[in-house]
C-alpha cells in the first residue's frame, strides 16, 4: 500500500505535492492539538512547536469563548442597580403640617376643699355623669359634732340678743316713768318756789307790822322759822329735780347734737338715745354675737357640704386617682381626686412658629390624621388662634375643632394636623431618599440617561411626609435614581431594577 501511495506521489506534479503535503500537515496538527492533553505536550516541546496550535484546538477555542463571556459578565457586574422615578407633576394644595394633641373642650380636675379620708366613690371610670351629681364622699363626723356645738352657741347668742332687746325696751319704759317723775318734781319745785315767795311776802309785811307794834315778836319769829322751812323745801325740791334730770336736760341734748328738736317725736327719740346707750350697746354686741355664731354654724355646714364632691359639668369620668380610705389634703396640691371631661367634644391643639402664624386664618380647613389609626383622616376647622406668641418658644397656639363628632378620637391622642393655606397648584414631588445631599433650599439628585447617572442640582421647598417639593432643576419626564443614590457618581453605569 505504501508503495502504491509513494508511486502515486511521484506521479503527482510539484504543486499538487505541496498542497497535499500541507493538508497532511494540517491534519496531523489538528489531530495533535485536540488528542493530546497539556501534561503530555509539556514533555514533547519539539512536537509542540511542529504540530500544536491553539487556534486548531477545540478546547482552546472553547476556553477563549468562555473568557469573552466572562468579560461581558464582568462589565455587567461593574454596573450599579438602581430603581428610578419618572418625574411627574401632581395637583397639591399648599399646606402646613403640625404635630397636635387632642384635648377635651372642657376638662375639670376635681379636688376637695376640705381635708379628710375618702369614705366612698359613687362613680367609676368611664361613667357618664350629670351636673351636680354626687361623685365622692369624704368622712365628716367631726364636722357634724362641730355643727351641733355651733347650733347650741347660735341658740345661746339668740337668747342673749332677745334679753338685750328686752332690756332696751324696759329701759325705754323706765325712761318714760323717769321723765314723768322728772315733770312731777319740776312741778313740785315750782309750787315750792311759789309757796316760798308767797310766804316771804307775808313775813315781810309782818315785819312792817312788828315795827308799829301790831304783832308780837314771838309771832314774827314763828313766821320766820316757817319761811326757813319753806326755803329748805325749795332747796330739797330743786336737788330732787337736779338728780332726776340727768340725761333729760337741754344741755344733755345739746351735748349730742347742735340744736334742741322742736318736734316732740324727735325730742323724745333723742332722749331715748341718750338714756339707753348702755342697753343699745349691749343689744349691738348681742346682735354681733348672733351674726358670728351664725357664720360659724354656716361655715361648718359648708364644710359638711364640701365633704361631698359633686360634678360641676355633664360629662364622663376620665380618671380616678385616689382610693377609698386614702387621706385627702384640702386644696389643689397634688393629683386631683378624679378628672372629668365634657361631652361637648374635643379639639386638636398645635403650636405654630411665629414665621408661619400669619399664614393661619380662622376658618381654614384642617386634615387630621392619626398615627395610631393608619388610614383614618378627619376634617376640622381652625377656630382659634392665640393672640400671644410665647417669648421662649416663639410659637402661638392654634385650636382646630372637628366638623363631625368622631367616636374613635380620644383626648390625649397625638395626631398630625395639615392646615391648607391656599388653592391647589401643580408641583413636582420626589422622595426624600432620592436626594444625595441638601443645603437649606438646595439639593442634588442623580438623573438617569442612557444607562448612566449624572448629578443634577435642584431647588427644594416644603416637605410632604416622605416626599419633598422640587421648585426648580427637574422637568416632567426626567428619570431620577431613588435607591442606591449614595453609591452613584457622575457617569456611573447603572442597571434599572423594578421598584
Amino acid at each position: 500500500m505504501l508503495k502504491s501511495f509513494s508511486s502515486l506521489l511521484l506521479n503527482i506534479p510539484f504543486v499538487s505535492k505541496l498542497i497535499l503535503s500541507s493538508l497532511v500537515y494540517l491534519g496531523l496538527s489538528i489531530l495533535y492539538s485536540n488528542v493530546t492533553w497539556p501534561e503530555i505536550r509539556t514533555k514533547l516541546p519539539l512536537l509542540n512547536r511542529a504540530f500544536y496550535s491553539k487556534h486548531l484546538s477545540v478546547i482552546s477555542l472553547y476556553e477563549e469563548f468562555n473568557s469573552k463571556d466572562q468579560e461581558n459578565i464582568g462589565d455587567l457586574s461593574s454596573s450599579i442597580f438602581v430603581s428610578i422615578l419618572s418625574v411627574q407633576e401632581e395637583a397639591m394644595r399648599p399646606s402646613l403640617t403640625f404635630s397636635s394633641l387632642l384635648e377635651a373642650k372642657e376638662k375639670v380636675e376635681l379636688y376637695s376643699k376640705v381635708s379628710g379620708r375618702i369614705e366612698a366613690f359613687y362613680v367609676k371610670e368611664g361613667d357618664h355623669v350629670s351636673n351636680n351629681q354626687k361623685l365622692v364622699q369624704l368622712e365628716h363626723g367631726t364636722f357634724s359634732l362641730e355643727l351641733k356645738k355651733q347650733n347650741a352657741i347660735f341658740e345661746a347668742s339668740e337668747a342673749s340678743y332677745q334679753l338685750a332687746k328686752d332690756k332696751l325696751e324696759m329701759a325705754k319704759k323706765n325712761l318714760q316713768v323717769r321723765y314723768a317723775e322728772y315733770e312731777k318734781r319740776k312741778n313740785h319745785l315750782r309750787k315750792s318756789q311759789l309757796e316760798f315767795e308767797r310766804f316771804a311776802n307775808i313775813v315781810q309785811k309782818k315785819e312792817e307790822l312788828r315795827t308799829v307794834g301790831a304783832i308780837s315778836e314771838e309771832e314774827l319769829n314763828n313766821l320766820k322759822l316757817e319761811l326757813e322751812a319753806k326755803e329748805i323745801a325749795v332747796k330739797n325740791a330743786n336737788r330732787d329735780v337736779e338728780m332726776i334730770s340727768i340725761g333729760l336736760r337741754d344741755e344733755d341734748i345739746l351735748a349730742n347734737q347742735e340744736s334742741i328738736p322742736q318736734d316732740l317725736h324727735q325730742y323724745w327719740a333723742i332722749l331715748q338715745k341718750i338714756n339707753t346707750k348702755l342697753e343699745q350697746a349691749e343689744l349691738l354686741v348681742a346682735a354681733k354675737n348672733v351674726q358670728l355664731s351664725a357664720v360659724n354654724r354656716d361655715s361648718t355646714q359648708v364644710l359638711i357640704q364640701e365633704s361631698l364632691v359633686k360634678s360641676p359639668i355633664q360629662g364622663i369620668v376620665a380618671k380616678i386617682n385616689k382610693n377609698v380610705g386614702e387621706l385627702i389634703n384640702g386644696g389643689s396640691g397634688g393629683p386631683a381626686i378624679l378628672t372629668l371631661i365634657s361631652e361637648k367634644g374635643i379639639y386638636a391643639l398645635f403650636t405654630v412658629n411665629e414665621v408661619d402664624v400669619g399664614k393661619i386664618k380662622i376658618g381654614q380647613m384642617v386634615n387630621v390624621s392619626i398615627d395610631s389609626l393608619p388610614g383614618k383622616e378627619v376634617q376640622a376647622v381652625v377656630k382659634r388662634i392665640s393672640p400671644l406668641v410665647d417669648q421662649k418658644t416663639h410659637t402661638a397656639e392654634v385650636r382646630a375643632e372637628f366638623i363631625q363628632k368622631e367616636t374613635f378620637l380620644r383626648p390625649g391622642m397625638f395626631v398630625r394636623s395639615e392646615v391648607f393655606i391656599g388653592p391647589s397648584q401643580n408641583v413636582i414631588l420626589v422622595p426624600i431618599q432620592s436626594l444625595l445631599q441638601t443645603n437649606g433650599t438646595e439639593a442634588e439628585v442623580f438623573l438617569i440617561k442612557d444607562g448612566r447617572s449624572f448629578k443634577q442640582k435642584i431647588r427644594i421647598g416644603e416637605k410632604k411626609e416622605d416626599r419633598i417639593i422640587v421648585e426648580s432643576g427637574l422637568e416632567v419626564g426626567d428619570s431620577i435614581a431613588v435607591t442606591g443614590v449614595h453609591r452613584l457618581y457622575d457617569g456611573a453605569l447603572v442597571q434599572i431594577e423594578p421598584r
